[in-house]
């Protein structure tokens, strides 16, 4: 999500469940990148792609439930980590694996489509 700090080219990572400023997801290994003249330096340490479309690695988490492929995924309260969305609000991606990790508190990671929207599970 955009800082709160002024600067409007930096981010944070989000830190509620279905936080409405979030605006994609940090790549690792991104394919492509449309701002490329950007680069980490002493005066820039902290410069992530971040994808706003097609298909990358998410943390997660099963606070929410095991996620099947398919499942939409919103934010969660730990810091930067996604987990299923079962009620309206703030959707960032399609789950292309599953996740079935018994233990709410550990973090994984799986691929998914980035999806960042509104899904309102009542209309469907």
């Amino acid at each position: 999500m955009p800082a709160n700090d002024g600067n409007n080219q930096a981010i944070i990572k989000t830190t509620q469940n279905y936080q409405t400023q979030a605006i994609g997801i940090i790549s690792t290994n991104p394919g492509v990148t449309l701002n490329s003249d950007a680069h980490t330096d002493s005066a820039h340490p902290h410069l992530y792609p971040v994808a706003l479309q097609g298909r990358v690695f998410l943390k997660v988490t099963a606070a929410n439930g095991a996620i099947t492929s398919g499942d939409l995924l919103t934010t969660s309260s730990i810091p930067g980590v996604a987990m299923k969305a079962n009620k309206k609000g703030t959707i960032i991606a399609k789950a292309l694996e599953n996740y079935n990790e018994s233990d709410t508190q550990r973090i994984g990671k799986i691929m998914v489509f980035v999806t960042v929207s509104y899904h309102d599970f009542d209309t469907t």
